[in-house]
């Protein structure tokens, strides 16, 4: 039928063998969870019109958000950052003319951001790992990654490998797991898109923690 379900290429690379998964670890074992489970089990399957009515908007603000556009990654980036930054001054960095993922940013301490390109050898970040700046410098800020070190990376290179991280691209939250309140964004611009649906809600541990 065309699905990974029923291959017949994926029947014959695994000798007829199926192993089917009845338990999503991710999800919190309450009533909550379980409902969750029970969403994206029938989403999976394309079953049932989707029950937007268990999703309704609960909380005003998240600190956790993920999109499917970029447009709506920078819209919301723009929208948190200026509640982060309270009045303060930060270190202002302009977008790049020639580049629409980038986005005027002003930069103050533990403002979270999102490595976009992988520097393993000069800096030692990941791409879709997330970072919060620890300290601001003359010409360059300071990030802590993965092991504890104290990164600094100049102003001038902030484009090339990080967006502000208050809201996310879907596929830059795989892998994610969430144990707090969270908004998706774009999911009727998407209204077809099984895939992002299905990656952006099982982000959550729990029903009651999704927004869309």
């Amino acid at each position: 039928e065309g699905t990974y379900e029923f291959s017949g290429a994926l029947f014959d690379l695994c000798g007829g063998n199926r192993l089917l998964l009845t338990k999503n670890r991710r999800a919190s074992v309450d009533y909550w969870g379980k409902k969750l489970y029970q969403h994206l089990s029938n989403l999976r399957r394309n079953r049932d019109p989707f029950p937007y009515k268990d999703f309704e908007y609960k909380h005003q603000s998240t600190k956790i958000n993920i999109a499917f556009y970029h447009d709506t990654r920078i819209k919301v980036n723009k929208k948190y950052m200026l509640k982060f930054l309270r009045g303060k001054q930060g270190y202002k960095i302009k977008k790049r003319e020639n580049d629409d993922h980038t986005q005027d940013v002003e930069l103050i301490e533990n403002m979270p951001l999102l490595c976009h390109k992988t520097s393993k050898r000069k800096y030692n970040i990941f791409n879709s790992c997330q970072y919060k700046i620890k300290r601001l410098n003359k010409d360059t800020f300071t990030i802590e990654n993965n092991i504890k070190e104290d990164i600094e990376i100049p102003y001038k290179e902030f484009h090339d490998y990080f967006w502000l991280g208050f809201c996310l691209t879907s596929h830059s939250a795989q892998g994610d797991t969430y144990k707090e309140p969270f908004t998706i964004y774009d999911w009727s611009r998407k209204k077809d898109d099984i895939t992002f649906h299905y990656v952006a809600l099982s982000r959550g541990t729990s029903l009651k923690h999704i927004n869309i």
